[in-house]
């Protein structure tokens, strides 16, 4: 499906709403340039990358804080990233960070609930269209994802796929 990367957000945000009201946060998403092209992507593949990093930013931020996300089109891909202000990653657990069922001590600390199978599908997906993802994180600041999708976007491929997690 051809999306608006934009639009798309605002879509997922405004599923996440009452959520976010909850916490008092607010989501601020910059577009660079302006008027970005669509990109043909599986809209239900690229909802969990998003959704992912957005509800990990929520759940790790404090009340009343912001969230930014940034899309920019960059050469041949997009560059999108989900910025929050949260605890962070301890600088020695960050090589760690996209191991299936893992989750940094001060994370299990702040939210007790979660499977560590997040961030590892996230990664899988992503890779899976051809992206890049990576973060930067400063204990006690908030990490930085982000994610890469080609600007042409993803070839459509034959068969059913659904998403799932093996172990």
């Amino acid at each position: 499906t051809e999306i608006d990367l934009r639009a798309f957000t605002e879509e997922i945000v405004g599923v996440m709403r009452p959520v976010l009201d909850q916490k008092g946060q607010k989501i601020d998403i910059v577009v660079k340039p302006d008027a970005l092209p669509r990109v043909p992507m599986d809209k239900e593949v690229l909802w969990n990358v998003i959704q992912n990093l957005l509800s990990n930013a929520s759940q790790y931020s404090s009340q009343n804080s912001t969230i930014a996300v940034g899309i920019e089109l960059q050469k041949n891909m997009f560059q999108y990233s989900v910025r929050d202000f949260g605890i962070g990653i301890p600088e020695n657990q960050q090589g760690r960070i996209f191991e299936k069922f893992f989750r940094a001590d001060n994370a299990l600390e702040a939210v007790t609930t979660g499977s560590g199978l997040g961030l590892s599908l996230v990664k899988s997906l992503v890779e899976g269209w051809g992206g890049r993802i990576w973060f930067v994180s400063r204990h006690n600041e908030g990490p930085t994802f982000y994610f890469t999708i080609p600007a042409l976007g993803v070839e459509p491929r034959e068969g059913e796929v659904k998403l799932a997690v093996s172990i």
